[in-house]
């Protein structure tokens, strides 16, 4: 795991596995500094109370950011927010609807 910073001391920390550090960095610098900031803001509002159920489902989270999809979980017994993976999603538009 990478660990790509935590925004204070009661925040979550945040970490990357492999995969996800790499797309991260791969990312244009814009879009990797919306990616950080909004995981930081995720991080720092994370507690017991909006993990307690993905932590008993072990469930991965999703969020768009920036033209791509972050997949996270939030531990409340690591005190970590880790990312699985950064995909470039491309909007299927009308197409999706017929």
């Amino acid at each position: 795991m990478f660990v790509h910073g935590q925004a204070s001391q009661d925040a979550y920390a945040v970490w990357f596995s492999p995969f996800a550090d790499q797309a991260f960095r791969a990312a244009p610098p814009g879009v990797g500094a919306e990616i950080r900031k909004r995981l930081q803001e995720i991080a720092l509002v994370a507690g017991p109370l909006s993990s307690e159920a993905a932590d008993r489902i072990n469930s991965t989270l999703r969020l768009e950011i920036a033209g791509y999809i972050v997949t996270y979980v939030l531990s409340d017994s690591d005190r970590a927010l880790t990312v699985m993976s950064i995909t470039r999603f491309t909007s299927q538009g009308a197409a999706a609807n017929q």
